[in-house]
């Protein structure tokens, strides 16, 4: 219906700015991969057996390449396993930092999928 009278709105919009130079962990992809697996699957099959739900997980490497700021896009309703994922990413190995055109060291967000028919 047509009332003529203004009315408020608000609209979310997402923006990924990639940066000139990527944040990498050191050693590359298949070394960060050995080192979920190494540290997950066994404390995870601790708490919960194997993990089967596929888990999404959101984190930032910051300006001097350490992992935090963990947020869960799709969380397990286990929260030990929840905690554990946070742990094992808080505590992950320094990365090489993304830099911006100016060479400027910048930080970069992350996500990825954890879990399956495997666990990590």
């Amino acid at each position: 219906m047509i009332t003529h009278e203004l009315e408020e709105s608000e609209k979310n919009v997402s923006l990924t700015v990639i940066p000139e130079i990527e944040a990498e962990y050191i050693g590359g992809y298949e070394k960060m991969i050995a080192y979920l697996k190494e540290n997950c699957n066994d404390k995870i099959a601790l708490v919960s057996g194997k993990v089967t739900q596929p888990l999404v997980v959101s984190f930032l490497i910051d300006k001097k390449g350490k992992a935090g700021k963990v947020k869960f896009i799709k969380k397990s309703e286990n929260i030990e396993v929840n905690n554990l994922l946070i742990d094992l990413i808080e505590n992950m190995p320094k990365w090489n930092v993304a830099k911006n055109f100016e060479g400027e060291s910048v930080s970069q967000q992350f996500s990825f999928r954890v879990g399956g028919m495997d666990g990590c």
